[in-house]
C-alpha cells in the first residue's frame, strides 16, 4: 500500500459528509501531526507529567507534553522509567519488568481515554 492508501484504510483521511471536502481528520493530526498544527487545531491539548514524593502539595519533577500522540507516549514512558523503581520479578525463569508493563498501560490510558475537545489538562501523576 502507498502512504495515502494506508491513511485512507485506517480512516485517517476521508471526505467530510457535510461539505464534501477531502482531507485528514482530527485523529490523523493528533497521531502524526506536527506540534504547531496540533496547537492550532486543539490549543488546550496538554499532558502534564508530575512526580510528587517529598511534599504532596508541590512537585519534585514535571514535564509538560504538547506533541503528537506517538511522541507523547514515548515521552511519558521515559518519564515513568526515570522516576519509578524497577524491582526484580521472576516469572518462571524469565525476569520481567513490572514497571514497564504498568507504565505502558498508564501512559496509553492517559492519552487514549480523554476528551480532546475539552480544555481539561490530562495529568500523569
Amino acid at each position: 500500500m502507498s502512504d495515502m492508501e494506508l491513511l485512507k484504510s485506517a480512516g485517517l483521511y476521508g471526505r467530510d459528509m457535510v461539505t464534501g471536502e477531502e482531507g485528514f481528520n482530527l485523529a490523523a493530526i493528533m497521531l502524526l501531526g506536527k506540534d504547531d498544527v496540533i496547537l492550532n487545531i486543539s490549543p488546550a491539548y496538554v499532558t502534564d507529567a508530575i512526580v510528587r514524593k517529598v511534599n504532596k502539595d508541590r512537585y519534585d519533577d514535571r514535564e509538560i507534553i504538547k506533541t503528537n500522540l506517538i511522541e507523547s507516549y514515548e515521552q511519558l514512558l521515559e518519564f515513568g522509567k526515570k522516576h519509578l523503581p524497577d524491582k526484580f520479578f521472576l516469572e518462571d525463569t524469565v525476569n520481567i519488568s513490572l514497571r514497564n508493563i504498568i507504565i505502558r498501560e498508564a501512559a496509553a490510558n492517559t492519552l487514549m481515554h480523554r476528551e480532546y475537545s475539552s480544555t481539561y489538562t490530562a495529568k500523569f501523576v
